[in-house]
């Protein structure tokens, strides 16, 4: 079941060409929380943070989709560190 936090790009071209079906496919490359990363070992994570409008200060890490907020992913790490 593919996960509903992830959002295509909100762009009219993006949509016409690029149906959400396939960009998920491209866009996953972890199925494990930030947390169970963690736990599991990982030290390195790739974001890619964008805001998920312009001129909007809320942040989201995006890759083909936007997932999670950066602030979400972050709190994780604090709470791993701590």
């Amino acid at each position: 079941m593919r996960s509903q936090r992830y959002r295509c790009f909100d762009t009219d071209i993006f949509k016409a060409f690029v149906p959400k079906e396939i960009t998920y496919n491209w866009a996953i490359t972890q199925v494990l929380t930030t947390s169970e990363q963690l736990e599991a070992g990982i030290r390195y994570f790739d974001y890619r943070t964008m805001p998920l409008r312009p001129n909007r200060e809320d942040l989201y890490n995006a890759h083909s989709l936007y997932g999670p907020s950066t602030e979400y992913e972050m709190m994780q790490i604090w709470n791993f560190i701590r």
